[in-house]
């Protein structure tokens, strides 16, 4: 029971929108989970109707990660019939992602110096990592309008959303618990996270190669790729996150 108590603490609202907990001795700063909880419930329903709609289709997409065959029959389905499912997996992935940053904002006392706070803040976040989605889908698929490879632009993007429909799923659990979790285990969550992240984005590079070597494209499209739609967005992500935050 006292190990339980350590990892979970109960709550003691101010009234505003973060909620301060005592802890050892101590307060910490935590975002109010009454909201949160409701995010957590949305995202879920949405997986729920995922999987009703389609009741294999969940399965098989995490299959992708370790499986051509299953590779094959997710891209081809997200084509005929289950690009629905891909739509709604990529909104709980905005909503999942934007919670997480929301919550490690508020508890590891990130200042950004906006006049918003708890929801509002969240919208914000929301906004902005779907504007980063958005421009560097365009950029995406200006190059392979300059360079006309259409197919290998399409089955690129297609690469990249069911990325995030897969690190969606993943994330949100730990999005909903977070804020409940003590101080001492937020270490162990964000390491989770955060190779759960490297892992996914690795996955994603080596089956884009995939894509470019199995079309014979140069390799000077290659580097062109990696640098224009994968490196320079990430420096930015890096720069934004890391270094002006800190």
């Amino acid at each position: 029971m006292n190990v339980l108590a350590n990892i979970f603490i109960p709550q003691q609202d101010t009234g505003s929108a973060h909620i301060v907990y005592e802890s050892l001795g101590h307060s910490v700063l935590r975002p109010d989970s009454t909201w949160i909880m409701g995010i957590g419930l949305l995202c879920f329903m949405i997986i729920g109707l995922v999987r009703f709609r389609s009741v294999s289709f969940l399965g098989q997409l995490f299959s992708t990660m370790f499986s051509d065959i299953h590779w094959r029959t997710v891209t081809e389905s997200v084509a005929m019939q289950n690009r629905q499912q891909v739509f709604w997996l990529n909104v709980c992935f905005v909503l999942a992602t934007s919670l997480f940053l929301y919550e490690v904002m508020v508890i590891m006392h990130v200042d950004v110096d906006m006049p918003v706070t708890g929801i509002l803040l969240f919208s914000a976040i929301v906004a902005s990592v779907m504007l980063f989605m958005v421009l560097k889908l365009l950029l995406h698929f200006l190059i392979g309008y300059v360079f006309e490879i259409f197919n290998v632009s399409y089955s690129i993007f297609l690469c990249k959303v069911l990325s995030v429909s897969i690190f969606g799923v993943c994330i949100l659990p730990l999005a909903v618990m977070f804020p409940y979790v003590n101080e001492g285990m937020y270490g162990i969550v964000l390491t989770v996270v955060a190779g759960a992240a490297v892992l996914m984005y690795l996955w994603r590079i080596l089956r884009v190669m995939r894509i470019i070597l199995r079309d014979y494209l140069s390799l000077f499209y290659s580097i062109l790729y990696l640098c224009t739609v994968e490196a320079i967005p990430m420096i930015c992500v890096y720069k934004i996150l890391i270094v002006e935050i800190a």
